[in-house]
């Protein structure tokens, strides 16, 4: 479990960590391009295609786009989009590129400081999210940020393979304020 808070002063964002084999702190920074040909490493490294459909943003300019920085070192990236026709929601994408940091509150810290800062921009928007079925583990992160499944759909690959993915949302704490 993790102890300390977001300090959403700049682009920074450190989290501190408690506990055996867990990492001391936490930052996001902008993402640039130049930092493209590291993700596409990331994701070769660990056959990210078995867990996601995709480890960039769609669009070239994504509203936010940071690297997830831990202990010093660039481990993953996560972003924040738009999707054409859906007004009142942004879509996250989140993707951890070292095995070895996985299942240690890195993507909830992330996704958490991600949150804040999506509230502190953009106002009274609803995220939401597509994750595979079978990724029990990012499942069960985007509940614990406090996501809620809102839909079941299939989605086919190119290759053909059909997988299930669950759509999840979570809306702006003043969505569920009583009016």
């Amino acid at each position: 479990m993790h102890a300390g808070a977001s300090n959403l002063r700049g682009c920074k964002i450190n989290f501190r960590f408690q506990g055996p084999e867990m990492p001391r702190s936490i930052a996001l920074r902008d993402a640039l391009e130049v930092d493209i040909p590291l993700i596409e490493m990331w994701a070769q490294a660990i056959d990210s295609g078995q867990y996601m459909s995709r480890h960039l943003p769609q669009l070239l300019r994504p509203l936010l786009w940071k690297i997830i920085i831990v202990d010093g070192t660039d481990i993953g990236t996560t972003w924040i989009e738009r999707r054409e026709g859906i007004p009142d929601a942004v879509f996250l994408g989140i993707f951890i590129g070292q095995r070895s940091a996985l299942g240690k509150g890195i993507g909830r810290a992330a996704i958490t400081a991600l949150i804040d800062e999506v509230w502190r921009i953009f106002g009274d928007v609803t995220i939401r999210l597509h994750v595979r079925q079978s990724n029990a583990r990012a499942i069960a992160c985007y509940q614990h940020c406090g996501f809620v499944q809102i839909d079941t759909n299939q989605k086919v690959r190119g290759d053909g393979v059909v997988l299930s993915v669950v759509t999840m949302a979570l809306r702006a704490p003043s969505f569920n304020r009583p009016k």
